[in-house]
């Protein structure tokens, strides 16, 4: 048998097949009007905050998890099978339960009907004897202690070892820090080989895309604050690791070109102004977060979604433009607007015009000061007019015609120019057929969009001189930097969240305690957070801890009033030992987090 036989039958044709069946049940009534209103007054629990909807979309996931589970088990055994190794396949059959708890804790117990089968598989392989079981990632997932001796004993070898259905990080969950939990990666290799390894994911990797096709289901976050940090954290990770082109509009970045942009882009962090507080950082944001939460989508039309990178770079090249010129050392810069009634720009608000009010304009060019920047004078700022500044092409000559060049940092050379500008007409072109064209169907012609943006950002924000008053304008520089109790406050319910990444959790010793167990575990925060418009918490009124005896709630609310003068950090550790009973350690104080009103992480 051919391994790929075994992936497209237990991938592509079975569990595949399974996937549409459930599908299909979900759907067929969708068009069926009887059965939509029969739907419409199902009652809906209380306790199911996402409605109807989403509790059909929960069922379908989890269903559609067991099937992907039993097939991933069915490939791993089939394959062992292939490779003539020595193996025996058993199920471990795991059931819910009901059980009554009276005042004494004991009560009966009743059984419900199976809801899992563990695979698990022996392999003898270069001499080793292994007991492999499969499972799904999460501490939860493993077998209790009782069972694990008594499968040692069942293939007579000391070896059990849990295959985390995860491609890295697996060791986060081997919390007795035994050794005993991989990852499938690292399963496949040692067992089969890298390039069996390769061709595993090669096949999976159709069968979640085409199963994706078939579900169109999709979680869709909504930019809340709450949600709005972790989303621009995400977009600036992005921004910071994604590639650039060596070629941009068939003009080359020499190596030192590129150095030099990303010493200005990246390490002098300029790159933040993108997922800053600005109003063009905020347009790329939610543009990013349309495509990340539509991506796929079929037979919609994306012009919204490709309009809004084009509105970020319109109010990026205004800002940038206004930054530049205010602060630029030789004098006033002009703004190329073309012919215009009387020679003068009108003020002009909501399509009404007030003639009293003017800015002269000479030879088809304004002068650039505060004024322009005024409410009534800002739609003279199109695209066009905004990449002239920078420079324009010259179609009838096929020739640039450099514009305020002078503004680039000296090391940048006329190629890396160029480029900017010809990137720069290209977009404006590409905007001018979205807005006249057809309904945008192809997400390749988003993705030429989004790359373009991306690739202006990176050229422009690393290529022009920007002092320190236009960084800030950008939003380089970002908000104010919180004070040191509010970022103790935002530490301590952060480590209430932490458990096994490092090993072991955080603990917390007051005014140079000296018995490693005298410490306070960190609690949740009791009260709301200050919550700034980037989705960033900077603050709690206060920080909470409780003894290791207190189950619910705190023992301790820390102020700006009692905080003691050292905080200092710890760990509390803990693991089975070879009988299974849990033990505990605990590393004493390991760092200072706070002295004398000073947070120093």
């Amino acid at each position: 048998m051919e391994s790929y036989t075994i992936y497209e039958k237990h991938f592509l044709k079975d569990c595949l097949g399974k996937l549409k069946r459930l599908r299909l049940q979900w759907s067929s009534s969708q068009w069926d009007e009887e059965q939509i209103h029969e739907k419409s007054n199902i009652p809906t629990s209380m306790c199911n905050l996402g409605g109807n909807d989403y509790g059909q979309y929960s069922f379908i996931m989890r269903e559609s998890s067991e099937y992907v589970y039993q097939a991933i088990c069915r490939t791993l055994i089939d394959l062992a099978r292939k490779y003539k190794l020595t193996h025996r396949h058993a199920i471990c059959r795991r059931s819910n339960a009901y059980r009554y708890i009276d005042k004494n804790g004991d009560g009966p117990t009743t059984e419900l009907d199976s809801s899992r089968t563990v695979h698990i598989l022996y392999i003898e392989n270069d001499g080793e004897k292994t007991i492999f079981v499969i499972k799904e990632i999460g501490i939860a997932e493993r077998l209790p202690i009782g069972l694990e001796k008594y499968l040692k004993s069942a293939f007579q070898t000391p070896s059990l070892v849990y295959v985390s259905l995860v491609t890295r990080d697996a060791e986060k969950e081997d919390y007795s820090r035994k050794g005993d939990v991989i990852d499938v990666v690292k399963f496949l290799r040692d067992q089969f080989g890298s390039e069996e390894e390769t061709r595993f994911f090669s096949y999976f990797e159709q069968l979640k895309t085409r199963a994706n096709d078939i579900f169109g289901l999709k979680i869709t976050k909504t930019l809340q604050y709450m949600e709005l940090g972790a989303f621009r954290a995400e977009l600036l990770k992005t921004v910071r690791e994604r590639s650039y082109p060596i070629n941009v509009t068939g003009r080359n970045l020499a190596e030192e070109q590129r150095v030099v942009i990303e010493k200005h882009y990246f390490e002098e962090g300029r790159c933040k102004a993108t997922v800053g507080g600005s109003d063009f950082a905020t347009s790329f944001i939610t543009a990013e977060w349309l495509y990340s939460s539509l991506k796929g989508a079929a037979n919609v039309d994306l012009s919204p979604v490709a309009l809004g990178y084009f509105k970020a770079l319109e109010q990026f090249l205004y800002l940038l433009i206004e930054v530049l010129a205010a602060h630029a050392s030789d004098g006033a810069r002009t703004l190329h607007v073309g012919p215009q009634k009387n020679n003068r720009v009108y003020w002009k608000i909501d399509g009404v015009t007030d003639y009293g009010k003017w800015i002269p304009v000479n030879e088809d060019c304004v002068t650039i000061s505060p004024e322009i920047f005024a409410e009534g004078f800002q739609y003279i700022f199109d695209l066009g007019k905004l990449t002239s500044f920078f420079g324009r092409w010259n179609k009838k000559d096929k020739v640039i015609e450099p514009c305020n060049e002078d503004l680039l940092h000296l090391e940048i050379e006329s190629e890396t120019y160029e480029a900017i500008v010809l990137m720069l007409q290209n977009l404006r072109t590409m905007r001018n057929g979205y807005l006249h064209k057809d309904n945008l169907y192809e997400w390749s012609e988003v993705d030429k969009v989004r790359n373009e943006i991306f690739t202006v950002f990176y050229l422009m924000l690393g290529s022009y001189r920007l002092d320190e008053q236009a960084m800030e304008r950008l939003g380089v520089l970002g908000p104010e930097r919180a004070g040191d109790f509010d970022r103790l406050c935002v530490y301590i319910d952060q480590a209430a969240l932490k458990k096994l990444d490092p090993p072991g959790i955080p603990v917390f010793y007051f005014d140079h305690e000296s018995n490693p167990w005298g410490f306070c575990l960190a609690c949740p925060a009791e009260d709301d957070p200050t919550i700034d418009k980037l989705g960033r918490v900077v603050s709690y009124p206060a920080a909470y801890f409780r003894g290791l005896r207190t189950r619910n709630g705190y023992d301790l609310k820390v102020t700006m009033e009692n905080v003691p003068s050292v905080i200092s950090e710890g760990r509390l550790l803990f693991g089975t030992d070879d009988s299974g009973d849990i033990r505990f350690d605990v590393t004493g104080p390991e760092k200072i987090i706070f002295e004398a009103g000073q947070f120093t992480e």
